[in-house]
């Protein structure tokens, strides 16, 4: 579900009421079984989808947080710097 949804704007919050039980039984339960919380694994499958995009040349890094599920170009960077330790246009001219 996290796979096919997490770029068409899914959050932790929707993924939770899915499932019977509380948030916080659902947040503990797939801490158990996946090591992390729900939305780190959304922003995982969300950053995969951002690498996608930007090994493709001809697709403008200003409009990959909205085809990647970022709720703004700003939070993309915040995440991508994060997890990459360099900006998405460094990413980018080291691939080519």
């Amino acid at each position: 579900m996290i796979r096919r949804e997490a770029c068409d704007g899914l959050t932790a919050a929707n993924l939770a009421r899915r499932f019977p039980g509380t948030r916080q039984l659902f947040d503990l339960r797939f801490r158990e079984a996946m090591g992390h919380s729900p939305l780190d694994e959304i922003i995982h499958v969300r950053l995969q989808r951002v690498l996608e995009l930007l090994a493709r040349p001809d697709f403008p890094i200003s409009a990959i947080a909205d085809f990647s599920g970022f709720p703004s170009e700003r939070v993309l960077q915040k995440h991508f710097q994060s997890r990459f330790h360099t900006s998405m246009r460094d990413w980018r001219k080291a691939r080519r």
